[in-house]
């Protein structure tokens, strides 16, 4: 068996690929990870190693750069967070600090980092030479903007009540139970997009739907630029899923 059928193999249902006809020569493989899960990076760091990819694409913008690199970001406490939002009278900075202490406390709960497997993707496609890592999200203050305006009135609510109740109900068992679902059932991360959808539906065609179609707009820009393998699907749930993406291309010699 060689190294492309076994991470296939391994990885079934977390490593997808796909042959588009606008370009015949590449083949895109889609990763999908936890961010606060360890074996995620080490699923990331597997995969690019047996694809040894032309690139990797990456779902991080430019503001949040610094994740490329493995160093440990600090946690605010939860006051912190509610006293600056309420300092500078915004519920964008209320919103945007709750999820992300709520990330980092996760991560910090079951002692990853957050963001590692994306850290893991820029440093094993350095050591493996591949030709370029591509930030393929669209800016995160860009989204949460485009969140807050498409929300309602009663969505604002419901967005404020969830991260605040996660934030409280925080704990080492639930996150456990969690990816433990996640990765032993196929059909658990789809359940929790439609209620997801469900109970937001504006603020989840923002999260979902529209960086989707931003980072597939980036796939197709690189595309016409040469003969590339970019892709990039993400999805967001309570905690904060995303797909990664990794993407190899294999060009025609």
């Amino acid at each position: 068996m060689d190294e492309v059928s076994r991470v296939m193999n391994q990885y079934k249902n977390k490593l997808v690929r796909l042959s588009l006809p606008e370009f015949p020569h590449c083949d895109i493989y889609l990763c999908g990870t936890l961010h606060v899960a360890k074996a995620s990076s080490a699923m990331i760091a597997d995969v690019i190693t047996a694809l040894q990819p032309h690139y990797v694409v990456v779902e991080v913008c430019e503001s949040r750069i610094d994740s490329l690199f493995e160093e440990e970001t600090p946690v605010m406490s939860l006051r912190e967070v509610l006293q600056e939002s309420v300092q500078q009278r915004s519920v964008k900075v209320l919103g945007m600090g709750l999820l992300s202490w709520i990330q980092l406390k996760a991560a910090s709960l079951l002692g990853s980092r957050l963001g590692g497997e994306i850290s893991t993707a820029y440093r094993v496609a350095c050591q493996q030479g591949v030709y370029g890592v591509v930030l393929g999200d669209r800016a995160y203050a860009v989204t949460i903007q485009r969140a807050l305006d498409r929300l309602s009135l009663l969505e604002k609510v419901k967005v404020g009540a969830i991260m605040l109740y996660e934030a409280v109900t925080l704990s080492l068992g639930k996150l456990t139970d969690y990816i433990n679902r996640s990765e032993a059932d196929d059909g658990f991360v789809v359940e929790e997009m439609k209620t997801f959808r469900a109970l937001m539906p504006g603020f989840a065609s923002v999260i979902i739907d529209e960086r989707d179609e931003y980072i597939a707009q980036t796939i197709i820009e690189l595309g016409l630029l040469f003969v590339v393998v970019c892709c990039c699907c993400c999805c967001c749930c309570l905690f904060a899923v995303v797909f990664f993406i990794i993407i190899c291309c294999f060009l025609c010699l």
